[in-house]
């Protein structure tokens, strides 16, 4: 019987540990989204979930390609998945360049952008890399 009590302990721990570390990551996505996204830099990538028209939650990634007046501008992610993974940071389609004008990135980051193959989609995280040298350095 000692077994079993221990096993259920263990048990609620790990899922305790689990609530706070899944509440942890999230509160750090949603403070980097609140940084990043008002300063965008060439190199950013942009983890975007959203509904495809067959109806599967799917997250693609961006990679931002250049700021221009009215549209930024992205490579768009060969693969999408059903949930964030970081096997495809640097997997992107150099010749499909994919733009959004600010107000539909804006849209994105509230989750209320849709269009012919995202629907509802949503800014999950943006990531920087920090060993990356910035644009404007000598």
């Amino acid at each position: 019987m000692r077994y079993g009590k221990n096993i259920l302990i263990v048990t609620l721990l790990i899922g305790v540990f689990l609530f706070f570390y899944i509440r942890h990551i999230n509160a750090e996505r949603t403070a980097g989204i609140q940084l990043l996204f008002s300063r965008p830099e060439t190199g950013d990538i942009y983890k975007i979930r959203y509904t495809s028209a067959g109806g599967n939650q799917l997250v693609r990634y961006f990679k931002l390609a250049a700021i221009e007046e009215e549209y930024i501008s992205f490579y768009r992610g060969r693969m999408s998945a059903w949930n964030v993974s970081d096997v495809f940071l640097d997997d992107f389609d150099r010749d499909r360049i994919e733009r959004f004008s600010r107000k539909d990135l804006l849209k994105i980051k509230n989750g209320g952008f849709s269009n012919r193959e995202m629907k509802k989609a949503i800014l999950v995280e943006i990531e920087r890399k920090k060993s990356r040298v910035p644009a404007n350095s000598i």
